[in-house]
């Protein structure tokens, strides 16, 4: 591709990956690369092409009084204003013409990183200006980035991607995390004086911490963060669990020991020297007051100026200035050389001018708001009407307030006692009620506040029990309405169940379903018609023959399996997946996923058992593939478990646009005539049989052939599309094949449902 367009989240990485693109290129141009380090696959160095990199936010600044300009000259004359000002205003017109006549790569930093006003409109200037810059330069490739959600949702942001096809940058998984670390300690190891094998036994903690912990392994997603992470595991030899806590100690880490000296032993003893801050006597307390002064400040007027909010706002020199002289006694010139050490040493706030400065990072600026609203009297209802007023606004700022060090589970119960309405039914189910539930569910989560609960629940059921309560049902209400909220937003209900609990499952009972029959639903006996009538499914298959099955009585889960249930067998049992199975499976109530048939017959097998132990005389199984069906379609031949028609609001699949794995049972409209869920879209399903043929006459009970070299899957998965989502699609895979959209589903064979 000569254009595109990635999208990646706040510290994701990407003007990480466009430094390292062009730091690369110009090793290769300037015949100085090193072989072991440079790594750009299908690059070679004849003739490498010019990198030319232009940050979106500096040349928004330039623009100036130059905004109206035409959008191609105005990206030239900014680049010949670049090199006048770096003494190599003689470069232009080669610049000019080896972009014309040669080529280069052209990069645009930071798209989301420019203002938009009523007045200036600089950010559709910019990007009509780089449409324009573009279309002439036919042998250069161009590469924007942008924040993902800007890109997403505001048209401003967008250019036409039939010129610009955007990509997202994933975040990093285990694998990258693991060797991050790794690089990390063996570069900083040095400066400590460790030894490789020091060096490698901390790395080891790091990674432990972060996989030990959900969060933190969310966390370690971001690569900006895992490097914050780093470095307060660096400094402190261990690493909080919680985010709050993560960046109390990296606001401390910037504030009071940036410019320290530390030396820390492999043992965790550490050698200090104080720094600047102890030098100028002012208490850290003094400038965190004034820091969280700002941060709140700066985070409501960002709020009520609207505009560019995917970057931190602006701190006036005179708002800060002001607020660290009320801690010092109204010594401005004591405040003016706190600035200076916060300007040019700690790091947390960053000049941008003269009369400006900013947070590095958001993050900092919604911590440092949250902790200086929990000091307030009144906190809850503080956060209450901010929420209410702007949620998007003002929820990573509630989240860090429930998980700071102020905080208490009285506190928690306070704040979501007072944000959330108090039962479904008093109140009418909508997208911001939600959303609402979504975020007090995962203060909830983040905070443990659950621990509390169930220590609660042993001796008695108190006010924590019931506010525990009350988010579940409205969660499990929003799961089902399938009318009033979007798959999206059902999805995300669902999945905010794994916060607090999903009370449909039961965790002393291996995770299965929380009813007397265990998920399990019967199917009469009886026949039906199998396969695809090819006058009445524009998508029927020739390996999709119709023909009459006659089936005996059998029981099917209502649900795929989830990953908790696969947890619990590989936890208890020892088992150990080929591969590391965990990978794509994140959320305990989604469907399991990266399971080979092998994978699922050991369950099978392992359950079985279980269930033995007490007193259900059950054979568990991979369902037929006609039991499977039947169970999806019923007996009056439709094609879809609901019906005739493909509908994305039923099923999540390509069309349905959440692009991964969704809370099982997210989707109540799509069930099947007998209530099974999930039978079309999300995962595909593993059966018993072996793939072939089907026999052209009726048949009874059928197991499919007794050899073969493939294993049926059914069902279609999130990415697949309406037509393979059919309850006749059929398709065959490896029984070792495993992937991260397929999964499985039981059934108790004929004769062996009995308890």
């Amino acid at each position: 591709m000569d254009r595109l367009v990635i999208l990646g989240c706040p510290g994701g990485g990407k003007s990480t990956l466009v430094n390292h693109i062009a730091s690369q290129l110009t090793h290769l141009r300037m015949g100085t690369a090193d072989s072991e380090k440079t790594s750009l696959p299908g690059w070679t160095t004849d003739q490498p092409p010019l990198p030319v990199r232009i940050i979106l936010r500096q040349f928004a600044a330039w623009m100036k009084e130059d905004w109206k300009k035409a959008g191609e000259r105005l990206v030239w004359e900014y680049l010949e204003y670049l090199l006048k000002d770096w003494g190599c205003a003689d470069f232009f017109p080669a610049l000019k013409r080896t972009l014309d006549e040669k080529g280069g790569v052209i990069f645009f930093d930071g798209l989301d990183e420019v203002r938009e006003t009523d007045e200036e409109k600089k950010r559709t200037r910019m990007v009509e200006a780089i449409r324009e810059f573009a279309k002439p330069l036919k042998k250069c490739r161009f590469l924007i980035t942008c924040r993902e959600y800007a890109y997403r949702r505001e048209d401003g942001w967008r250019l036409p991607e039939a010129d610009f096809p955007v990509v997202e940058l994933d975040m990093f998984r285990l694998r990258q995390i693991r060797a991050f670390t790794r690089t990390w300690y063996r570069l900083t190891g040095k400066w400590k004086g460790w030894t490789e094998k020091q060096s490698l036994a901390e790395a080891e903690k790091l990674c432990e911490a972060v996989e030990s912990w959900p969060h933190l392994r969310e966390l370690g997603q971001y690569p900006l963060l895992l490097t914050l992470m780093a470095q307060v595991h660096g400094r402190d030899g261990y690493l909080p669990k919680d985010r709050a806590d993560l960046y109390e100690r990296a606001v401390n880490l910037l504030l009071a020991h940036w410019e320290n000296r530390i030396t820390r032993d492999i043992d965790g003893g550490c050698t200090v020297k104080p720094g600047l801050v102890a030098e100028l006597g002012v208490r850290v307390d003094t400038l965190r007051s004034a820091l969280e002064h700002v941060a709140l400040s700066a985070h409501e007027r960002q709020e009520r100026e609207g505009g560019d909010r995917s970057e931190c706002a602006d701190i006036p020199r005179e708002d800060l200035r002001q607020e660290l002289a009320i801690g010092l006694g109204n010594d401005l010139n004591r405040a003016e050389k706190v600035i200076a050490y916060i300007q040019y040493r700690a790091g947390l706030l960053q000049a941008r001018d003269n009369r400006t400065f900013a947070f590095p990072h958001r993050t900092f600026q919604e911590y440092l708001a949250a902790t200086g609203i929990m000091k307030k009297s009144d906190f809850e209802e503080f956060l209450r009407k901010c929420v209410l007023r702007d949620l998007s606004w003002w929820r990573e700022v509630f989240l860090l307030a429930a998980g700071s060090s102020q905080n208490t589970p009285k506190n928690i119960y306070d704040m979501v006692d007072c944000l959330l309405p108090y039962n479904p039914g008093d109140t009418e189910l909508t997208s911001d009620i939600s959303a609402v539930v979504c975020l007090s569910a995962r203060a909830m989560g983040e905070t443990e506040f659950v621990k509390h609960v169930e220590t609660e629940q042993a001796s008695r059921s108190g006010r924590y029990s019931k506010i525990h309560g009350r988010v579940q049902n409205w969660l499990l209400a929003a799961l089902k309405a399938d009318t009033a909220l979007t798959p999206r937003e059902r999805n995300d209900a669902g999945t905010a169940l794994n916060w607090v609990g999903d009370p449909r499952f039961n965790p002393n009972n291996w995770y299965l379903a929380n009813d007397d029959e265990l998920g399990f639903v019967r199917i009469p006996a009886g026949e039906f018609l199998m396969g695809s009538d090819k006058k009445r499914d524009k998508h029927a298959k020739d390996n999709e023959l119709l023909h009459t099955v006659e089936l005996s009585e059998y029981h099917i889960a209502r649900y795929p399996v989830t990953v908790a249930q696969f947890g619990a067998f590989v936890q208890e049992s020892g088992y150990q997946p080929e591969e590391d199975w965990e990978e794509d499976n994140e959320y305990d109530n989604h469907p399991v996923v990266n399971v080979s048939w092998h994978d699922a017959v050991a369950y099978c097998e392992w359950l079985t058992e279980k269930l033995r132990e007490q007193g259900h005389q059950w054979q568990i199984q991979l369902p037929t593939e006609a039991q499977w069906e039947k169970a999806a379609r019923g007996t009056d031949g439709r094609i879809y478990p609901w019906g005739d028609e493909a509908d994305p609001d039923r099923a999540n699949y390509d069309d349905t646009g959440i692009g991964k794995t969704s809370a099982v049972g997210c989707f109540p409209a799509g069930a099947g005539p007998y209530d099974c869920l999930d039978m079309a879209g999300n995962v595909w399903e593993w059966c018993r049989d072996w793939y072939g043929d089907y026999p052209s006459g009726r048949v009874s009970n059928p197991a499919g052939p007794d050899t073969g070299s493939n294993r049926v899957k059914r069902g279609g998965g999130w990415g697949s599309t309406a037509g393979n989502c059919r309850s006749a699609y059929r398709y065959g895979n490896s029984p070792g094949y495993r992937y991260g959209i397929l999964g499985l589903r039981l059934a108790l064979s004929p004769g062996q449902q009995g308890g």
